[in-house]
C-alpha cells in the first residue's frame, strides 16, 4: 500500500522514457504507463527471480532488466524520468548511484524517490531487529548532501501510513497490531522521505 501511494505520487511527475530502479516484480509499471505523458517504462533490479516475475506479468511499453543500480547499462541522458523507491538504503555506494542516476537522466528529467528515515530504521530495528539488507541509515540532512551533489535542484517531503485491522465486531483479530507512533515536534520522525531531484528547477507546486 505505501508503495503503491508513492507510485502515484511519481506518476504525477512522470513522462517520456521512465526508469524504474529496484522495480521489484514491477507493480510499478502499470501506474507509471496510466499517465499518457509516459510513452515507455524500463524497469531494473538486481534481483532475477523478481525480473522474471515482472516479465511474465509485463504490461505492453514496459521491460525489465537484471542490473545494479550502480552500473546501469544506459547510454548518457536516456531517461526523461527515473522512479526509485526505498532504495539508496540497500545500496553500499549510494553516492555512486546518485551519479548514475544523474548520467542517465536528461538535463530537464526528473528523479522521484523515497528513503526510510533515519529515526524509522532506528524504530524498526528495536521492533524487528536489524534488517540485513538495510547497508545505510539516512536523516534528512544526509539525504540533501548526497543527492545535491548531483542534483542541484531538490524537494524532500516526509510522508507516514499506519494500519491496524480489526474483524468484523470490531475486536483485535488474529492480523492485529497496535501501531503507537508518536512524532516529533519537527514531525521527522517515522515513515519515509520523499524527494523530487533535479538539474532544471522544479514544476511550481
Amino acid at each position: 500500500m505505501e508503495h503503491t501511494h508513492r507510485y502515484l505520487c511519481a506518476k504525477v511527475l512522470a513522462r517520456g522514457r521512465v526508469l524504474d530502479l529496484a522495480c521489484g516484480i514491477g507493480y510499478g509499471a502499470k501506474i507509471s504507463l496510466d499517465n499518457p505523458a509516459v510513452t515507455n517504462y524500463v524497469g531494473v533490479d538486481v534481483a532475477k527471480d523478481t525480473i522474471a516475475e515482472a516479465q511474465r506479468t509485463a504490461p505492453a511499453r514496459a521491460r525489465f532488466i537484471t542490473c545494479s543500480a550502480l552500473d546501469l547499462p544506459f547510454d548518457h541522458a536516456a531517461f526523461d524520468a527515473i522512479v526509485s523507491l526505498e532504495t539508496l538504503e540497500h545500496l553500499d555506494d549510494p553516492a555512486r548511484a546518485a551519479s548514475e542516476f544523474r548520467r542517465v537522466l536528461k538535463p530537464h528529467g526528473v528523479l522521484v524517490g523515497s528513503v526510510p528515515t533515519a529515526l524509522f530504521e532506528d524504530f524498526c530495528t528495536g521492533q524487528y531487529g536489524k534488517n540485513q539488507d538495510h547497508l545505510q541509515k539516512v536523516g534528512a540532512p544526509e539525504l540533501k548532501q548526497l543527492l545535491v551533489a548531483a542534483f542541484p535542484q531538490l524537494f524532500v517531503a516526509r510522508v507516514g501510513i499506519a494500519v491496524a485491522l480489526f474483524d468484523e465486531t470490531g475486536r483485535e483479530g488474529p492480523f492485529h497490531h497496535e501501531v503507537v507512533v508518536e512524532a516529533s515536534g519537527a514531525g521527522h520522525d517515522y515513515g519515509s522521505y520523499l524527494f523530487v531531484a533535479a538539474d532544471a528547477p522544479l514544476p511550481s507546486g
